[in-house]
């Protein structure tokens, strides 16, 4: 039905909608609006059924530049994430429990990557980190520091 909307705005956040299976709406992802009213946060999901998810550079034409902690948790059918460059940062358990997940590309942008963010993720095998990022590396598949002291999963 065209009625249906496709976005919903709620004070500083916008509830995206897909098309599902049997023409029905499902919401998607939930993007919050910063604070200074110049970037997005992807802040939440509510069901979950993709399998593959990437995070886009721009949304409503300005970046992109945080997920938000606990925005994908228990996203069980999730086995893939693209994080792109604009992203700099990722919140406390944003993929906690993403039984699923096997593979994670994070851009050059990212400079935070919070607490217990891989937790449950009990397929995840790559994690592949674009060489051009200052702060984070991988090899192997593991996350680690750029100097390769820290290991993060």
């Amino acid at each position: 039905d065209s009625a249906l909307p496709k976005q919903v705005v709620v004070e500083n956040r916008i509830y995206e909608y897909t098309k599902g299976d049997n023409d029905s709406y499902q919401k998607l992802r939930v993007y919050t609006l910063s604070d200074d009213g110049t970037y997005y946060i992807v802040s939440g999901i509510d069901t979950c059924t993709d399998t593959q998810i990437v995070i886009p550079y721009t949304y409503n034409e300005k970046p992109v530049k945080a997920i938000g902690g606990y925005a994908f948790r228990g996203c069980t059918s999730l086995s893939s994430v693209t994080i792109h460059d604009s992203v700099t940062s990722i919140g406390e358990y944003a993929f906690y429990y993403c039984y699923d997940l096997n593979y994670v590309y994070i851009g050059s942008g990212v400079e935070y990557i919070g607490y217990d963010n891989f937790n449950g993720c009990e397929s995840l095998l790559n994690i592949n980190v674009d060489a051009n990022n200052n702060n984070f590396s991988s090899k192997n598949g593991a996350l680690f520091n750029k100097d390769i002291t820290k290991i993060y999963i």
